[in-house]
């Protein structure tokens, strides 16, 4: 048996992805430790896993003379007199010691480690405190034939879907990531999150070697640390994977301990399934949590698809930004949450209406529910739609020009078209052999 602890965010999407790795680990007797720098407690123990909150990331450390000082031009000024003395009081701003003396004292076998917890991963690289990194998204290296994540190109469609057309992407990206980092710098007298890590790496003696070009959100990627790729292999686009990059599936915890579905309205799950037997009804679950107010006329679409549907029952999780009483003249068959446990609707749902998030396509698969992806169009949403499209597991739209007959078509297409329901099948047991054969559990000693 061995400690090991599991960092993440503490981000929902990340955090319950966790829970399934834990549970796992758990259950093949290790002892474990969860760890967030933001307090996420509650949800935790709900859980039953030991929890301990780590002191919060300071993304934007301020210089403090400069807090005195009002005039933007005599800010700049100020930091390109003093670079080498404004970045040494950063750097021990961002320095985290209570995270060694959190390692010091519980002396963990092995740490996982969000990827984007960039502090926690140079300093368990000093203490030399075996990790491995995991990685919530698909690949986010670049990689010959493999398009940018954040971009919506389709390997083989189109001239940008070409060798060439994905290589090009990737040299622009590359370009505007050059841009960003210069004027980062050069308006902060480097001392921006970037260049305060790289001279934290650098004063820790963290190897060069590690820290790669970084084409994501984020200061840098790392290159050669071993990774956990928490998502379906299956669902990648085929390319020559990163070395030790290790895909163990999706993490769907079946057990976990969802808050109920929560309404404004008169009405309960109970009610919905009341309506789908007496209607013999599919069942289309949407759910669009980065929608704002402004796109609210995107979900009155989808209402208007469905209206006229009797045999097709619409569940809506407005989320918290838009509220239930935004809705006016719902029919009979269209159902509006402000909450919705995601799992207990998916295990009924025929479809799944959702914006492209990676944990939600995660949570289709494991209950083999085709997609239709209406993009929310930020972080990896766009090429996690693009996946979908690829592998024939559902369909991708645009929520700023399809119009009602369109949504009601592509739903059509998705609940009818057979080859949808296969391919998210073959995902679906391919998913399940991998948790079945313990391919995490198998995956994780070499690292003990």
């Amino acid at each position: 048996m061995a400690k090991i602890v599991c960092i993440t965010s503490g981000l929902t999407g990340i955090l319950n992805a966790s829970f399934e790795l834990m549970d796992r680990l758990k259950s093949d007797g290790h002892q474990i430790i969860c760890a967030t720098p933001w307090d996420v407690s509650e949800k935790v123990k709900r859980q039953g896993f030991e929890y301990e909150k780590l002191p919060p990331i300071d993304f934007a450390p301020v210089l403090v003379e400069q807090k005195r000082v009002r005039s933007n031009w005599k800010k700049l000024l100020d930091r390109y007199k003093n670079i080498s003395a404004n970045r040494n009081q950063l750097l021990k701003q961002i320095y985290p010691s209570k995270y060694i003396d959190f390692l010091n004292r519980h002396q963990p076998d092995l740490v996982l480690l969000d990827i984007e917890l960039h502090e926690y991963i140079i300093m368990t690289q000093k203490e030399q405190v075996s990790f491995v990194l995991l990685n919530q998204f698909f690949s986010i290296w670049r990689r010959p034939k493999l398009p940018y994540l954040k971009s919506a190109i389709i390997p083989g469609q189109g001239w940008k879907g070409s060798d060439f057309g994905i290589w090009l992407t990737w040299m622009q990206v590359k370009f505007r990531r050059w841009l960003q980092f210069g004027k980062q710098k050069l308006k902060s007298g480097f001392t921006d999150r970037r260049s305060l890590l790289l001279a934290l790496a650098k004063q820790q003696g963290f190897p060069k070697k590690y820290i790669g070009e970084n084409y994501w959100p984020g200061p840098f990627l790392y290159d050669e640390l071993p990774v956990f790729n928490l998502v379906s292999e299956e669902l990648e686009f085929p390319h020559n994977k990163r070395v030790n990059s290790f895909y163990v599936g999706p993490m769907v915890n079946n057990q976990r301990k969802d808050l109920a579905a929560q309404t404004m309205n008169n009405y309960s799950f109970v009610d919905v399934f009341e309506y789908v037997e007496a209607n013999q009804a599919k069942v289309i679950y949407c759910s669009i949590s980065t929608l704002k107010q402004g796109d609210l006329s995107f979900l009155n679409k989808v209402i208007d698809a469905v209206r006229i549907m009797k045999n097709w029952t619409l569940v809506i999780s407005t989320g918290k930004l838009i509220k239930e009483s935004a809705f006016i003249d719902l029919p009979d068959n269209v159902f509006t949450f402000s909450f919705c446990p995601q799992l207990e609707i998916l295990s009924k749902a025929d479809c799944s209406i959702n914006h492209g998030g990676v944990h939600t396509i995660n949570e289709c698969i494991n209950f083999g529910v085709p997609m239709l992806v209406y993009s929310g169009k930020k972080s990896d949403q766009n090429g996690n739609a693009t996946r979908v499209v690829f592998h024939e597991v559902g369909l991708m739209g645009d929520k700023d020009d399809d119009g009602v007959e369109e949504i009601r078509k592509k739903i059509d297409r998705v609940l009818s078209k057979e080859i949808y329901k296969k391919k998210i099948q073959e995902l679906k047991e391919a998913y399940l052999r991998d948790k079945d054969s313990k391919l995490l559990e198998k995956t994780i000693r070499s690292f003990l």
